[in-house]
C-alpha cells in the first residue's frame, strides 16, 4: 500500500505481463518497463510525502539490542567515498573506565563510522578512513541548524526565497549548459554510428569484410548506440526536472511553518527537514579535533545561512587559551600513561617468553627499598616547601603588622 503511486494521483500500467495468451499466471514486469501516467486523478497524499516514504522504505532499519532502530540510519554518508556510515551502539547507558587509578563514568558508545573503511578492515585493506562521529553530536548539530535556519526564514522570508532561487538558477544554467553540450555530442556520435554501421554492412555485402568481423563490429556499434540513447534520455529528463526548482523555497517554508516551537529533534522533523548528512574527516592539526559536517535540507540542499561573526572578548579568548593548555597537558599525561603501560606489557611478554630473566628476591627487595626511599625524599621535599611557605607568610604578616603600627603612630603624632 505504501509503495503504490496511485495514492499520489498517478496511474501505472504494465505491472505484469504474460508470455502467451494461453498463460493463466501473470509475471511481474521490471519497473523500468512500467508505463506511468502522472496526475490522472486526485491524490490522497502529497507527492513530497510519498517520495519521503519511498526514501525511508529504501533503507533497512534493523532493531538492535537497544530495542529500536536509529532514525539517522540512511541519512549519514561519508564525504570522501560517498558510502553510507554504519551505526554502532550499546544497550547499557553507561560504562566505567579505569584510568590513572581512578574510575571514570562514560555514556555508552553510540557513533557512526564509514562503511567502506569497516568492510576494508575485514579484508585487511585500508580503504577510505573511519570518519568517526558520535550520534549525539549529529543530532545536536541538526537541531541547532534547524533552529538557525528557521529563525532566519521567519525574519527574512523574502531574502531567503531570492537566495534559493538565485542558487537554483545558477545551478540550473550551469548544469543545463553541460547537459546540452553532452546531448549535442551524443546526437553527433549516434549519427556517426549509423553511418559506420551502413558502411560496414555494405563492405560485408560486397565481400570486403568477413561475417565474423561484421558481427563483431555491428554488435559493438549497437551496444554503444544503445548506451548513448539511454544517456540522452536521462539528460533530457534531468533538464525537464529543473523547471520545478522555482517552487522549492515555498515548499521548504511550508515545512518551517508546521514547526513553530521545538526543543527536541523528533523523527518526523528529521525526515521532513533533512535529505542527507555528509561527514568529513576530522582535522587534528591545530591540537583540537575539528570536523566538518554538511547538512543537506529537503528542497534547498546545503543552504549557507548568513550570520554575522561576533569577535571574542578578552575573557573568552583567555578561557579558550586556558582550555587549550589544559587539553595539551591532559594529552601529554595520556601519552606518558599509555607509554608506561605499553612498556610494562612488553616487559611482561618478554619475561613470559624467557627473553628477560625474572628478578631475584634480592633485586625485588632492593627495588622496593629504592621506591620507598624515593617516595620518602619526595615527601620530605613537600614538607620543606610547606615550611618555607609558612616562614615566608609569617615574615610578610609581621612586616604588615609593623607597617600598620607605624602608620597608626604617625597618625597619632600628627593629631
Amino acid at each position: 500500500m505504501l509503495k503504490k503511486p496511485e495514492y499520489a494521483g498517478h496511474t501505472v500500467n504494465f505491472r505484469t505481463y504474460k508470455e502467451s495468451y494461453k498463460d493463466k499466471q501473470s509475471k511481474w514486469n521490471q519497473k523500468e518497463n512500467w508505463k506511468i501516467f502522472y496526475n490522472t486523478h486526485p491524490n490522497i497524499i502529497e507527492q513530497e510525502v510519498f517520495d519521503t516514504v519511498q526514501r525511508l522504505r529504501g533503507t533497512p532499519r534493523r532493531v538492535d539490542s537497544v530495542g529500536e532502530a536509529n532514525p539517522l540510519t540512511g541519512l549519514v554518508f561519508c564525504a570522501d567515498c560517498g558510502a553510507k556510515m554504519y551505526n554502532t551502539r550499546q544497550a547499557k547507558e553507561h560504562y566505567d573506565e579505569h584510568r590513572f587509578g581512578k574510575v571514570y563514568k562514560h555514556k555508552s558508545a553510540d557513533f557512526y563510522t564509514c562503511s567502506t573503511n569497516n568492510l576494508g578492515r575485514g579484508s585487511f585493506k585500508t580503504v577510505c578512513s573511519g570518519h568517526f562521529i558520535r550520534t549525539a553530536v549529529i543530532r545536536e548539530l541538526v537541531l541547532d541548524t534547524i533552529h538557525r535556519i528557521s529563525g532566519y526564514v521567519r525574519e527574512n522570508e523574502t531574502e531567503f526565497v531570492e537566495k534559493v532561487r538565485e542558487a537554483s538558477a545558477v545551478k540550473r544554467e550551469e548544469t543545463a549548459k553541460v547537459h546540452k553540450k553532452q546531448l549535442t555530442k551524443n546526437e553527433r556520435r549516434i549519427s556517426e554510428l549509423d553511418n559506420l554501421f551502413r558502411k560496414v554492412y555494405e563492405d560485408n555485402a560486397i565481400g570486403k569484410l568477413s561475417n565474423e568481423r561484421y558481427e563483431q563490429l555491428s554488435n559493438s556499434y549497437e551496444t554503444e548506440q544503445a548506451e548513448l540513447k539511454l544517456q540522452t534520455t536521462a539528460l533530457q529528463s534531468e533538464l525537464e526536472t529543473f523547471n520545478a526548482d522555482s517552487i522549492k523555497a515555498d515548499r521548504f517554508i511550508e515545512i518551517i511553518r508546521r514547526y513553530t516551537e521545538f526543543n527536541t529533534l523528533t523523527n518526523a522533523m528529521l525526515n521532513e527537514f533533512v535529505e542527507k548528512i555528509l561527514v568529513h574527516e576530522a582535522d587534528k592539526s591545530s591540537g583540537e579535533r575539528v570536523q566538518q559536517v554538511d547538512i543537506y535540507f529537503s528542497f534547498i540542499g546545503n543552504f549557507d545561512i548568513p550570520c554575522e561573526e561576533i569577535p571574542l572578548t578578552l575573557e573568552e579568548l583567555e578561557a579558550q587559551e586556558n582550555r587549550r593548555q589544559r587539553l595539551e597537558k591532559q594529552r601529554e599525561a595520556n601519552r606518558r600513561w599509555y607509554t608506561k603501560k605499553k612498556q610494562q606489557a612488553e616487559r611482561q611478554r618478554a619475561e613470559q617468553a624467557g627473553e628477560i630473566p625474572l628478578p631475584t628476591p634480592e633485586e625485588i627487595q632492593a627495588a622496593e627499598q629504592a621506591k620507598q626511599a624515593l617516595e620518602q625524599s619526595k615527601q620530605n621535599e613537600r614538607l620543606e616547601r610547606r615550611r618555607k611557605s609558612s616562614r615566608e607568610w609569617a615574615q610578610r604578616d609581621r612586616a604588615k603588622k609593623r607597617a600598620d603600627k607605624s602608620a597608626v603612630a604617625t597618625v597619632e603624632e600628627s593629631a
